[in-house]
């Protein structure tokens, strides 16, 4: 899951790593990185008071990470931070068909929802189709790469449930070109 935030004031990157145990160099990047032992995330805090967490587990992970880089931020600085605007972003997922995809038969059906060019990469990238039978792609379209071992990885959904409407909708589809 990646979440975002913003807090009531400016977060100094450099104070923000040495405060907890994070790096920062503005050559590389321009916020301060954190790693959190738990929740296992990873906090990203820039100067503008916006932040980002990264590679929680769900949305509440997410939140108890922000928090807690906060507290140890406020313990280090005697300063008092708000957190405004909490939301997820993007939901990432991945699933195993349980056998082999034919790809180049997905690819050539599907051409224009889909991406594929063997050297290059070894996934297919799909894009579900919308349609009035299919409201589920209406708004949000997830991205679904497709790999020939039968494996997928879903990005670009909002919730844990769009995921798996998503996965769901994909293993009915995929039913045609998978290879005994």
């Amino acid at each position: 899951v990646v979440s975002t935030c913003t807090v009531n004031k400016r977060i100094n990157p450099c104070l923000a790593a040495e405060a907890c145990h994070g790096r920062f160099d503005p050559h590389v990047f321009p916020a301060a990185i954190v790693p959190m032992k738990w929740p296992m995330a990873t906090v990203c805090a820039f100067n503008s008071g916006k932040i980002v967490v990264a590679g929680a587990r769900d949305e509440m992970q997410g939140l108890a990470a922000v928090i807690l880089f906060l507290n140890k931020l406020r313990s280090f600085t005697d300063e008092e931070y708000r957190l405004y605007n909490f939301h997820v972003e993007n939901v990432v997922g991945s699933a195993s068909m349980g056998r082999r995809i034919d790809l180049e038969r997905v690819r050539h059906e599907n051409g224009i929802a889909s991406d594929y060019t063997s050297e290059t990469f070894a996934g297919l990238s799909f894009c579900p189709k919308e349609s009035e039978n299919n409201p589920l792609f209406r708004n949000k379209r997830p991205v679904v790469i497709l790999f020939r071992s039968g494996r997928m990885v879903i990005c670009g959904t909002y919730t844990r449930a769009h995921l798996v409407d998503t996965f769901l909708y994909m293993y009915d589809f995929l039913q045609p070109y998978l290879i005994q």
